[in-house]
């Protein structure tokens, strides 16, 4: 009862009062995994890409998820819901990483 009290303070500070069920988190939550999705898929069909197709793909990737992750700092900053940020984040970079090896070493 304690936490709720204490939850329910902190989200009124933010000046955010969640109401209820939210469906926009959990079609959100279900952004970041196709977010994933589309990044493995990537990875594994890169190899079989010319050189500009797979920038072209990689780079619309890496636009996805730079897009999802902006919409997910205004939605932790606005919910109080910064844990939204650690798989967004993770998937980027990996897959700044993957495209720029592969650039590199192609």
């Amino acid at each position: 009862m304690s936490e709720q009290k204490a939850a329910s303070s902190t989200n009124k500070a933010s000046g955010f009062v969640r109401n209820g069920p939210d469906r926009l988190q959990k079609v959100f939550l279900y952004l970041i995994l196709v977010n994933w999705l589309v990044a493995v898929l990537v990875v594994m069909k890169l190899p079989s890409l010319s050189l500009f197709s797979s920038l072209v793909a990689g780079g619309s990737v890496i636009a996805l998820q730079l897009t999802l992750l902006q919409l997910a700092k205004l939605r932790a900053r606005r919910a109080g819901d910064g844990y939204l940020l650690y798989p967004i984040t993770a998937c980027t970079i990996l897959m700044v990483f993957v495209i720029t090896g592969f650039v590199m070493f192609y």
